[in-house]
């Protein structure tokens, strides 16, 4: 007799001794449709509207979430058009909120942020990876805080924010949230109420594309930061927001005490070599599309309704990368051109020639 089945083991132990994952998953799945033995399935309880262009997005998770640390994101994988998608966005919530949240801003050209703000649903299930980044807080740290925002970046901000208040940290906590206009803030209200209830917490909203009564008009800039914050060299900050505002913040801010966290790709604007349609053909697909070499491949693709492997969409994760057979290419975020056949990152390399890829 095998002696597997003489030993004490524990119902899912046995589940697994005789049924693959896939078919375990299958059938209990449909009792409840957040169920698996593997992987991290989360489903949608609520939608909640911030701005007419961000959503928060409440999720029930499964068994298999282990948790996460404020200011992380996770890989959120969605069924567009028959095809699996996947992108990176920042967890939004803290770790004493029961359901998990993440908010989700519509980008251009933005094929998964444009589907959850536009047309996914309460009750529909997404697929989750684990918490990763480095964009936290290590528990001993007594240094005071500063925390730039731009846009969608006070995300994980919020996230933190909430968790300093709940462990009731005495530390200085300055906020200094960059958006274009008062209506494009997300979370304004409850900012607002989280300061006043956070006595060492100061939030600085500062617009950069309209002026309002009661609000700072500016970009980031050594005058601006040193009249807000002026002890801001000696403090950890953490800045989360678009290419220019972290550009500024390496320029200001001490690289010792300087925590980045990207959430656009930073392509270099490169002038394109012609204006000639360029043909990508897909050798393992058996597809082949025209494109005018303005977009990344990988926007190229998506365009005409061809959904590659794809992660964060910004050259971190390379889940987009692929073998290249022929063809120019350039490296938009280094600004290089590449001539021979190698493996590159579709979602930050652009077409110069006709290409053939193994996708």
């Amino acid at each position: 007799m095998n002696l597997f089945l003489l030993k004490h083991n524990t119902p899912k132990e046995y589940a697994n001794y005789f049924f693959k994952n896939s078919l375990i998953d299958f059938i209990f799945g449909h009792i409840n449709p957040i169920y698996s033995n593997q992987r991290i399935k989360a489903k949608i309880l609520d939608i909640k509207k911030e701005t007419s262009d961000s959503v928060t997005i409440v999720l029930q998770t499964n068994a298999q979430w282990k948790g996460f640390e404020p200011g992380q994101h996770i890989p959120v994988t969605v069924t567009i058009e028959g095809r699996r998608v996947t992108r990176f966005y920042s967890i939004s919530s803290c770790k004493s909120e029961k359901f998990l949240c993440i908010t989700v801003k519509k980008q251009p050209e933005g094929l998964v942020s444009n589907f959850l703000n536009e047309k996914i649903q309460i009750g529909k299930i997404l697929e989750l990876g684990e918490a990763t980044g480095n964009f936290t807080l290590t528990k001993n740290n007594k240094q005071d805080l500063l925390f730039i925002a731009g846009g969608s970046g006070i995300t994980p901000i919020r996230s933190i924010l909430n968790q300093l208040k709940k462990e009731n940290s005495k530390l200085n906590i300055d906020v200094l949230y960059f958006s274009k206009t008062k209506n494009e803030i997300i979370f304004y209200e409850e900012l607002k109420k989280l300061q006043n209830d956070f006595s060492n917490l100061n939030i600085h909203f500062i617009l950069t594309d309209e002026k309002e009564e009661n609000f700072r008009t500016s970009f980031l800039n050594k005058n601006l930061i040193e009249e807000l914050v002026s002890d801001f060299e000696s403090r950890l900050s953490f800045v989360c927001g678009p290419s220019s505002l972290q550009k500024i913040s390496r320029e200001l801010i001490p690289s010792k005490n300087l925590i980045l966290e990207n959430f656009q790709p930073h392509l270099t604007s490169v002038p394109k070599s012609n204006n000639q349609v360029k043909e990508i053909k897909l050798l393992k697909s058996h597809k082949t599309i025209s494109v005018n070499g303005e977009k990344t491949i990988l926007q190229e693709l998506e365009a005409n309704g061809i959904y590659p492997p794809s992660g964060c969409g910004m050259g971190i994760c390379h889940t987009c990368i692929c073998k290249k057979e022929s063809g120019i290419t350039t490296d938009l975020s280094k600004g290089k051109t590449h001539n021979e056949n190698e493996s590159i990152q579709i979602c930050i390399h652009r077409a110069e020639t006709n290409l053939e890829l193994e996708l």
